[in-house]
């Protein structure tokens, strides 16, 4: 008897696991080419973040922003003015206005607002830069123009916020 139990409940674990390994939960199968994109994105984000974070020549004291073309699949890295020309040069061909107040007050204008800017997290070091750039990798595909703003803490550490544009 003791045989049988035995058996039956091994059987049985064997079963639970196997129904449970084969769960997609929803999900969809991710091609390995999808899974290698990403994360080749995820690395030249992350290389791009960390140009900004470590600063090493000051070029990027008041923060930076990191812009992804999908068409030519490059990436761009500035400061914040060479940023708002940008932003101006496009305004001024679309013909739309925008707010290119740099400066408000004595300060230097920071976190981007509004035109769907999302928080992403704070990094700090190249390991927490590289997860950061995962995460953001994961949101968005080498077929879409996106922009990522990197603003310095006063502890090290950055914030980081993209968007689709």
């Amino acid at each position: 008897m003791k045989k049988i139990f035995f058996f039956t409940s091994i059987l049985l674990c064997g079963l639970c696991a196997g129904f449970l390994s084969c769960s997609s939960n929803g999900e969809e199968n991710v091609s390995d080419a999808e899974i290698a994109q990403n994360k080749e994105l995820a690395e030249r984000i992350s290389i791009a973040v960390q140009e900004v974070t470590e600063n090493e020549n000051g070029k990027y004291d008041e923060g930076g922003y990191v812009v992804y073309d999908s068409q030519s699949d490059s990436v761009i890295i500035c400061d914040v003015l060479i940023y708002g020309i940008g932003e101006i040069a496009e305004s001024w061909e679309n013909g739309t206005t925008i707010d290119t107040t740099l400066y408000e007050g004595s300060n230097m204008k920071k976190v981007p607002s509004g035109k769907g800017w999302i928080y992403a997290g704070t990094c700090k070091g190249n390991v927490s830069s590289f997860k950061l750039a995962s995460k953001i990798a994961q949101r968005i595909s080498q077929d879409q123009d996106f922009e990522i703003h990197v603003e310095p803490q006063s502890d090290g550490s950055s914030k980081v916020l993209f968007r689709n544009v």
